[in-house]
């Protein structure tokens, strides 16, 4: 009988659940805080690529001066006002 009873909902099972619910809401707090971050850096003007230009994928909307400079340099794309 011990077999008809191994997929009954019990205690363990509903705090593993919970757990498992905890950690996903957490994850996606974190990552929720971590993309609200960048835009407001962005929109204060403050580089969120450590001033590496080459391979951000937001150079061509950057307003900061040394993203002027690397698109002058490159022939990057020109940005979009």
């Amino acid at each position: 009988m011990a077999g008809r009873y191994s997929n009954r909902y019990n205690r363990r099972n509903a705090l593993i659940g919970a757990g498992r619910w905890a950690l996903a809401a957490a994850a996606v707090t974190v990552g929720a805080f971590g993309v609200a971050k960048r835009g407001r850096l962005q929109a204060q003007g403050v580089c969120t690529n450590q001033g590496l230009c080459d391979g951000c994928e937001a150079v061509g909307a950057c307003r900061l001066p040394r993203a002027d400079r690397y698109r002058a340099s490159t022939g990057g794309p020109l940005r979009n006002d």
